[in-house]
């Protein structure tokens, strides 16, 4: 058994006000809330960057094959392939966005999947 003489010098949690940790924990999930949206922001310009990208790597293989060669069918391919993965990537910053309620961000260039 533990008698109280044993419990001096040693620090007991005490149950704090509960008004006080009420707002301390309005404070932290505001805090979170807040580190979430940046984040989000974030990741949507990334997402908007590797789109940009994307259809910068799409635009070098069209390139390509309207000149021909040997060449030109994997290249349309791979134009193919950067332009649909630009409009995924697109979705998903929309998304983002949507999610966070951020603005839309319009850009030179809408990707587009290509069939």
């Amino acid at each position: 058994m533990v008698t109280r003489r044993a419990l001096v010098g040693i620090p007991i949690a005490m149950v704090a006000d509960s008004d006080s940790s009420r707002l301390d924990l309005l404070l932290r999930s505001e805090q979170a809330r807040a580190h979430s949206q940046l984040l989000r922001e974030q990741l949507a310009a990334l997402a908007e960057a590797v789109v940009q990208v994307e259809l910068d790597v799409a635009r070098g293989h069209e390139a390509i094959a309207e000149r021909g060669g040997s060449l030109a069918a994997q290249a349309r391919e791979h134009a193919k392939r950067a332009r649909e993965f630009a409009a995924r990537e697109h979705a998903e910053a929309e998304r983002l966005r949507r999610l966070g309620g951020l603005r839309t961000v319009d850009r030179r260039e809408r990707p587009r999947a290509r069939s």
